[in-house]
């Protein structure tokens, strides 16, 4: 299980990192959150979330621990960022601005996994 929590942590890095250059480059474009980008963005929740569902067997399970309890707080972080982020881009604001706002929230999860990873070694 651990070596899975640790190949999920690749895939949803990649994955985050991708969103959010196309995020950008939406924003870049000037072009609203469309029905793919949105998909792609509930893609990401999921793998996030079984990212931390295999985390949690593996603390449950008795494997050895995080050496930083702030490993804990990223995943706990991570999965708000990206819902929060949707929230926090308002619908009255169109196109570029939402975009970039969410972007921006891909780009700050992808940041959040990669330090998780770094705490969790």
């Amino acid at each position: 299980m651990v070596n899975l929590h640790g190949s999920l942590f690749i895939a949803v890095a990649l994955y985050l990192l991708i969103c959010a250059i196309w995020g950008f480059v939406l924003a870049i474009l000037r072009r609203p959150i469309g029905p793919s980008f949105r998909g792609s963005l509930r893609i990401a929740e999921g793998l996030i979330l079984a990212q931390v569902v295999v985390g949690a067997i593996v603390f449950l399970s008795g494997a050895p621990r995080a050496p930083s309890p702030l490993h804990y707080l990223y995943g706990l972080v991570i999965v708000l960022a990206l819902p929060a982020a949707e929230t926090l881009a308002p619908q009255w604001w169109k196109g570029r601005h939402q975009t970039l706002v969410v972007a921006v929230g891909c780009l700050f999860a992808f940041g959040l996994s990669v330090r998780a990873a770094m705490t969790g070694m």
